[in-house]
């Protein structure tokens, strides 16, 4: 299919504000709300959350007894929300009442809900003998880890995204280790395993690029997010900036087959797209003001790719 334009980012807050940089978002069940990393001035980072129909964003939890709060997942099962705090996760519904501190998980990053709403998947850096670091593992809400390494053991696996539409499907972040000495986003693919297939055999998403050997700039993805009929894989990815520095988003879909169409300009340094329950919009977190350089204050928009999917 021919590449669309460029997306137009749309802004979900009130930016340019140069007092905040928002990051890494989830959004509800509903489209209604969504919650974000803001970091403010001297400060640690903290979750806020906001309805958009009427944007004043408020601290989350309320009355936080964390000192940093980020990456949350909104599982649009349950309706409750886990994200990462300190050296935790946690678990609670959307006014951050019952908040469950999730035990024995030290070194677990990136919870993302399995459909069922009773699993996580996690980028999971704890050290263990048998198994790579970082791995995909998959844990119950009681911290007890259900499947240690859904990648096995030949690929470094950084952030997952479950299918929600087939439970044995997950894509991430990841690379292949082969001779490497050591886990570097900057060279991750977008990887897909399958546990319903026999034997289980990670491969990067899109078909075109090598499983193994030297890294390949032009297959460069990382933060990668199912659509909500499981069709689509959104990411982020450097490929498109010749110094490899600059992010654009991404959209493939979800068997690889066709090669990745491009949503953004590289300008914006775009990163971590999430859809909206419509299927057609995602929202991600751009820079306020374009730039040919990374770095600067980022904020949350909305891109209409309606046009990428068809």
């Amino acid at each position: 299919m021919t590449q669309p334009a460029f997306a137009t980012p749309v802004p979900l807050l009130d930016y340019p504000d140069p007092s905040v940089s928002d990051y890494r978002l989830a959004i509800s069940q509903n489209g209604s709300q969504i919650i974000f990393e803001r970091t403010l001035a001297s400060t640690p980072t903290q979750l806020y959350i906001v309805t958009l129909s009427d944007p004043s964003p408020t601290i989350f939890p309320p009355n936080t007894p964390f000192n940093s709060a980020t990456r949350p997942d909104w599982s649009w099962v349950n309706g409750e929300i886990a994200f990462c705090f300190d050296e935790g996760l946690a678990v609670t519904d959307a006014t951050g009442a019952n908040l469950n501190e999730l035990p024995g998980v030290k070194g677990m990053i990136y919870p993302a809900w399995l459909s069922s709403g009773a699993q996580l998947a996690v980028m999971n850096r704890a050290k263990n003998n048998s198994y790579v670091t970082p791995r995909t593992s998959i844990i119950d809400l009681s911290g007890n880890i259900e499947n240690p390494c859904v990648a096995e053991n030949s690929v470094w696996a950084g952030m997952p995204c479950p299918n929600p539409q087939n439970q044995n499907q997950f894509v991430f972040a990841g690379q292949w280790i082969g001779d490497q000495t050591h886990y570097d986003e900057k060279t991750n693919y977008v990887w897909f395993v399958d546990l319903g297939v026999s034997p289980v055999t990670p491969r990067p998403l899109d078909q075109s690029a090598n499983p193994s050997g030297p890294f390949e700039p032009q297959y460069q993805g990382r933060a990668p997010w199912y659509s909500p009929d499981g069709n689509w894989v959104a990411f982020e990815s450097s490929r498109a900036d010749p110094n490899s520095l600059l992010y654009a988003i991404f959209i493939q879909d979800s068997a690889g087959a066709k090669p990745a169409m491009q949503v953004t300009d590289i300008s914006y340094d775009a990163n971590h797209p999430k859809w909206f329950p419509d299927g057609k919009t995602l929202a991600a977190t751009l820079l306020q003001t374009p730039s040919t350089q990374p770095g600067g204050r980022r904020g949350l928009y909305s891109l209409d790719v309606s046009n990428f999917i068809g």
